[in-house]
């Protein structure tokens, strides 16, 4: 009976040493990349128009904030008389 007892437990603890030493060794599996973070401030630098005409600082002017729970977005431009206009009912979708 210990005769059998040896037979049975030396090979299997001999298997599990080797499995144990095969995966000690494996190197670590890379984690799912996350999500870029786009939170911050940014500034218009210019905005083309449909005639390809481009308005650059002080002509128009945008400054947009991202933070974990809102946006905002601010622009001004002058209008044809050279007045600055803010629009009144500027719609942004996300």
């Amino acid at each position: 009976m210990h005769a059998t007892l040896v037979r049975t437990a030396v090979p299997m603890l001999l298997i599990l040493t080797l499995g144990a030493l095969g995966f000690a060794g494996e190197p670590p599996r890379p984690q799912a990349p996350s999500a870029p973070s786009i939170e911050g401030t940014y500034k218009l630098s210019s905005r083309k128009l449909p005639d390809g005409t481009v308005l650059k600082p002080p002509d128009i002017m945008g400054l947009l904030t991202y933070t974990k729970s809102h946006r905002n977005f601010n622009i001004v431009w002058k209008d044809a008389t050279g007045k600055f206009h803010i629009p009144p009912d500027l719609v942004v979708t996300p």
